[in-house]
């Protein structure tokens, strides 16, 4: 979920809550595990659109697999070591040239 999205839900969660003790009843367990939920879901969002405005790399979202016999997959490693790169980022340069 978006930031937005989740700060709507805590509000309305919260405002629920207030109700209940306007009302003169007590809340819940139920109703407090809501707003923790929400808020722990609300400190991840932060923290990754705080991350995402941080990189400087563009985020790996795709993985694709490769079967390939051991000493071919050690030749790949030997000459990506060289290069001073791990094989993904060395296959990835492979793919662009």
């Amino acid at each position: 979920m978006d930031i937005d999205t989740l700060e709507k839900e805590l509000r309305e969660t919260e405002e629920g809550i207030h109700a209940l003790f306007q009302a003169g009843k007590i809340p819940t367990p139920e109703d407090y595990a809501g707003v923790d939920r929400i808020k722990a879901e609300l400190k991840v969002a932060r923290r990754v659109k705080a991350m995402d405005a941080k990189r400087t790399d563009p985020k790996l979202t795709r993985k694709i697999s490769i079967l390939m016999p051991e000493d071919e997959f050690q030749a790949l490693t030997k000459k990506a070591t060289d290069a001073g790169v791990d094989i993904s980022k060395y296959i990835r340069s492979l793919l662009k040239s």
